[in-house]
Parts: structure tokens; C-alpha cells; sequence
């Protein structure tokens, strides 16, 4: 990860990764609620295109200091909050749901 390019331990990265995604999965449930799935899903693949996109350009820079590297991976930070607030959760429940109908199709 980038962070760990600047001289941030891996451990510490790894931490901050896994505490956003936790919070960003608890509050995912929430917005499933009051917002829809299908609105859902499409802003955060819409926000993770416009992450990923940003990570993209920033890495095209010729110059390659440290503030690259904290853009990079503070952007990446933001991606995994992103995907595990919206597509995430979202994606294992489709895939549960799409798989018993099928399995309910097929057995009778």
C-alpha cells in the first residue's frame, strides 16, 4: 500500500483498513433500510470508479515523493470505506438471495 511507502508500519495501515471497513459494513445497514439496494449499489460503484480513477492519475505524476504516496494510499483508505458502506454487504446478500431461488428453481 502506499502508506507504507512513506514509513507508516504495515501493521498500523492494516489496522486503519480493517477499522474503516467495519465501521463502513455497520453502517451500511442503515442505508439499506432507507435507501434501496439498486441505489445504493450504483453510487458506491460510482464512488469507487471516481477513487480508483483519482489513484490512476495521481500514480501517472513523474515525480515519485512521498506525497504520491500518502495520496495514493489515502485514496485506497477511501476506496475500501467506500465499497464496504455500499457494494460490499450488498453483493453478499444478492448472491445468498440469488442462490436459494435458483437452488428452489432447480429442485422442483
Amino acid at each position: 500500500m502506499g502508506l507504507a511507502l512513506v514509513g507508516v508500519p504495515d501493521v498500523r495501515v492494516l489496522i486503519l483498513q480493517y477499522a474503516l471497513a467495519f465501521i463502513g459494513t455497520i453502517l451500511s445497514w442503515p442505508l439499506i433500510a432507507n435507501f434501496g439496494r439498486r441505489t445504493i449499489y450504483l453510487s458506491g460503484l460510482a464512488g469507487i470508479f471516481v477513487c480508483l480513477m483519482i489513484v490512476g492519475f495521481i500514480s501517472l505524476s513523474p515525480s515519485s515523493s512521498t506525497s504520491v504516496s500518502w495520496a495514493v494510499g489515502a485514496f485506497l483508505l477511501v476506496f475500501t470505506f467506500i465499497y464496504d458502506l455500499t457494494v460490499g454487504p450488498l453483493t453478499c446478500k444478492s448472491q445468498v438471495a440469488c442462490s436459494a431461488d435458483i437452488t428452489r428453481r432447480h429442485c422442483s
